[in-house]
């Protein structure tokens, strides 16, 4: 199975090189130092999950978040922001998307776990979406159908 890509965006390269080292065992990981590089690497390639901070140049992350909710294709990204100014940052991070927002300096442990769990959350999700189609319905009551025969087949043997 391959790895999920990990975008890390942050214009600070230590801490880039930081939590690189930290997860690529587990993740394949890619890098940008700015809000633009950011955008232009997701619509260049897939991405799973994003570590976005918050400030950086070119384009802040408030503004990444902006025009990730304009855009349809991105909206599988899950996205862990880091920000330094938690509490007001923290409200408009979440009210534009963000999946869950962590403090900086960073906590490799605390961003790998945050990040685990936001990829659990979006496959949960689409397994929901994927299952409330009509052919999970149909399959559902198929096998609801064949237990029931199973069931009455057991119970007359039982007689």
């Amino acid at each position: 199975m391959s790895k999920k890509i990990l975008l890390i965006a942050d214009d600070e390269e230590m801490n880039r090189r930081i939590i690189s080292r930290f997860l690529k065992s587990d993740y394949e990981v890619i890098e940008a130092e700015n809000g633009k590089q950011t955008l232009d690497m997701m619509h260049d390639r897939h991405v799973d999950v994003l570590l976005l901070d918050i400030i950086m140049p070119e384009m802040d992350g408030l503004e990444v978040l902006e025009t990730m909710k304009k855009e349809a294709e991105l909206d599988h990204v899950g996205v862990l922001v880091a920000t330094s100014t938690k509490e007001k940052t923290e409200r408009a991070a979440l009210s534009l998307g963000a999946d869950d927002v962590v403090s900086k300096p960073y906590d490799p442990v605390v961003i790998k776990k945050r990040i685990e769990n936001i990829l659990l959350m979006k496959e949960m999700k689409a397994r929901k979406q994927q299952d409330s189609g009509e052919d999970s319905l149909e399959f559902w009551k198929n096998q609801t159908h064949g237990l029931q025969e199973k069931i009455d087949g057991v119970v007359k043997q039982r007689r």
